[in-house]
């Protein structure tokens, strides 16, 4: 084994012994080596692409740091919120970068039993964009950060970073569908993960080793989704009305061909 791929598999185990909570979206992120990534994305499959390079500079708390925001990216499913709104990959991939960042920036300075560590574990390299970068406030959502950004007409020449984990759109080093070697994960079993993620960071919470912020995100995942009460009765009345007619009311309706297997009922 090599010291680089030592050094991404003690990034792994670095980060679910300080945030365990991310072990499960963590190991089902492939290592995928290859130079024609700039520096390191995910695709949709989640499936996990570095260059050698880039992760030879940087340090072991810079691997975390990167580790983590492209897991990020997976788990907010920047992906399909970002083709919800035919964003511009490059303003989203800002406004996206904006959302998550900070978040890093919050749990790299924490320890496992929530209190502060004197030097961070996890920390993104020089260059990564935060919402100070356009003097935009804290915690607001990807969505907001970009409609923000088109407004303040940032003129900036972006390399194709990332992958189309991050804004949908794939890139020429990504593994295209259920690859033999590295299949990366269905979408079933993406939502199945995620859900996980949400689980053990409400309970961690909940024990102060988790930042408000990843609660909060952990929440909404877990939220139920609305449903129209009025829509749902209305059915059920409709279904028992139509299940009762021409057994015991008269009715021109053809009887069920079962109707004497009830008899005297």
């Amino acid at each position: 084994m090599n010291a680089r791929v030592e050094k991404l598999r003690t990034a792994r185990v670095k980060i679910a012994s300080f945030a365990p909570y991310f072990a499960s979206g963590l190991y089902s992120m492939p290592l995928i080596e290859d130079k024609r990534c700039p520096t390191m994305g995910v695709d949709e499959r989640w499936r996990c692409y570095y260059n050698p390079d880039e992760v030879d500079k940087w340090s072991l708390e810079e691997v975390c740091g990167v580790l983590l925001h492209e897991l990020f990216h997976l788990m907010r499913e920047h992906a399909a919120r970002a083709r919800s709104i035919s964003a511009d990959p490059e303003r989203w991939g800002l406004g996206s970068d904006a959302e998550i960042n900070n978040d890093i920036d919050e749990i790299g300075g924490m320890g496992p039993s929530g209190s502060r560590v004197p030097t961070a574990w996890a920390r993104l390299p020089e260059g990564c964009m935060y919402p100070e970068t356009f003097g935009l406030p804290r915690n607001l959502l990807a969505e907001v950060y970009y409609q923000k950004i088109k407004v303040l007409k940032i003129s900036l020449e972006l390399p194709s970073y990332g992958g189309s984990g991050g804004d949908g759109v794939k890139r020429p080093w990504e593994l295209g569908g259920r690859d033999k070697d590295n299949p990366g994960l269905e979408e079933v079993e993406r939502k199945l993960v995620i859900r996980d993620m949400a689980e053990k960071l409400i309970k961690a919470a909940a024990a102060g080793t988790a930042p408000g912020s990843m609660a909060r995100w952990a929440q909404e995942v877990l939220k139920p989704p609305k449903v129209d009460w009025r829509r749902e009765v209305a059915a059920v009345v409709r279904g028992c009305i139509s299940h009762v007619a021409g057994c015991w009311d008269y009715s021109y309706h053809r009887a069920s061909r079962r109707q004497s297997a009830y008899d005297p009922f």
